[in-house]
């Protein structure tokens, strides 16, 4: 009789940790699930791509889960140096800290992981994704729009200062295109309201909002300091890419606890 107490006891047990490890299981998959819509530094994987229109109005592109643009076909072949764009920020009120995600050129690893805003799952309208800075100061929100007509990605970026002074501040984006995939010979020019590469089609970076004190600008592909960007004489040829900036400074700067919009979009031609 003891033995086959003994013997109940273990069943009962080991039917009570495969009971707990299959709780645990659960939870952990609800995380690993959950954790799916937070971002790794760095990466130009595809969160959510989206297609729409065809023959000269075709438009493909995808989001990363830290906001980036890692890939921009139009019509027939990309245009964009896959994973190569991003943003940046320069505070000039804090000795010039900055602060970017150019995609695979890097990051500067000071911002925290990425929350992404999407209730209809991946692939779908709408999409949010906001980031805020490691130590705090500045929240980025990115919301994604597109025109099937043009076509066109519409981005609007709302930057919000966390501390409790006056920051000055210039926001940046950063595109490495290569017009209908090639690098070499691709032809750039930049103006007040946007800059661009082409070859026989191209990419263009246009500004919709405070277009009267910022512009565009040719860099080089690759990675930069947000605080000090080398921008080459126009026209350009060759292998570089677009970079636009809105300078939120002087009668611009952004309040404590306030915040800055800019509006722009890519756009196929």
């Amino acid at each position: 009789m003891k033995k086959a107490s003994l013997l109940l006891v273990v069943i009962a047990l080991a039917a009570t940790v495969f009971a707990q490890e299959a709780v645990t299981a659960a939870v952990l998959a609800q995380k690993v699930q959950k954790d799916t819509q937070v971002a790794t530094q760095g990466t130009d994987t595809c969160q959510s791509t989206f297609s729409s229109g065809n023959g000269v109005s075709y438009m493909q592109f995808c989001t990363t889960q830290n906001g980036n643009i890692s890939t921009f076909q139009s019509p027939s072949q990309n245009q964009l140096y896959h994973g190569a764009e991003g943003y940046g920020l320069c505070d000039a009120t804090n000795g010039n800290v900055g602060y970017y995600d150019w995609g695979i050129y890097g990051d500067s690893e000071n911002w925290q992981d990425a929350t992404i805003t999407q209730p209809n799952g991946p692939n779908t309208f709408p999409l949010t994704i906001t980031r805020t800075s490691s130590d705090g100061t500045w929240t980025l929100k990115q919301v994604f729009t597109r025109n099937t007509t043009i076509p066109s990605l519409k981005i609007t970026m709302t930057l919000k200062n966390n501390s409790g002074v006056t920051r000055q501040v210039y926001l940046e984006r950063f595109a490495d295109i290569d017009a209908d995939g090639t690098s070499g010979s691709n032809r750039f020019d930049a103006d007040q309201f946007g800059a661009w590469g082409h070859l026989d089609h191209g990419l263009m970076m246009r500004a919709t909002t405070d277009v009267a004190i910022s512009g565009g600008g040719i860099v080089a592909a690759g990675s930069m300091d947000p605080c000090h960007p080398t921008f080459k004489i126009i026209p350009y040829t060759g292998d570089g890419a677009v970079m636009y900036e809105w300078p939120f400074t002087a009668g611009k700067a952004i309040a404590p606890q306030a915040s800055r919009t800019a509006i722009f979009e890519y756009r196929a031609f």
